[in-house]
């Protein structure tokens, strides 16, 4: 089976279409070519990717960065609140603390830059993404 991708006149990606094995892709009803999409290489991965004509190249929008890397910044602080949340259960307890207070620090000022990671003059490069401190891998999936 050979598929064939097509974007809308726009650049934006619409969806591909396939061509049963021996058959002529020219000869083969095709939904999207015959509606006037304009075929194209094998896009990126979802409808939010742009073929750019110009450079024949797949790029996504700077709209679609951003949901991106806010989503990956939920993510994160999603999978770190619960470590603070212990710390300061178990100091409010008088037990002994998973983290030492320096951690607890690092911890927080890592959260902090998460919250603010969407107002950042670098935002939407995951390159400059805040970077999480080192000894949150020992408790990856710990809850």
């Amino acid at each position: 089976m050979m598929l064939r991708y097509y974007v809308k006149p726009s650049g934006q990606y619409m969806g591909a279409a396939s061509v049963p094995p021996g058959e002529d892709p020219e000869n083969v009803f095709n939904p999207l070519r015959d509606a006037g999409y304009i075929e194209v290489p094998e896009p990126g991965q979802s409808a939010a990717w742009f073929w750019d004509f110009s450079t024949q190249t797949w790029f996504l929008p700077d709209a679609a960065l951003m949901d991106i890397e806010r989503t990956w910044r939920d993510v994160e602080l999603s999978e770190w609140v619960w470590l603070r949340d212990r710390h300061r259960d178990q100091r409010e307890i008088g037990t002994e603390t998973s983290l030492d207070s320096a951690q607890f620090t690092e911890l927080l000022t890592y959260l902090q830059q998460l919250r603010d990671w969407p107002q950042s003059e670098a935002f939407p490069k995951a390159s400059e993404r805040p970077q999480a401190p080192q000894f949150l891998e020992q408790f990856g999936g710990d809850q």
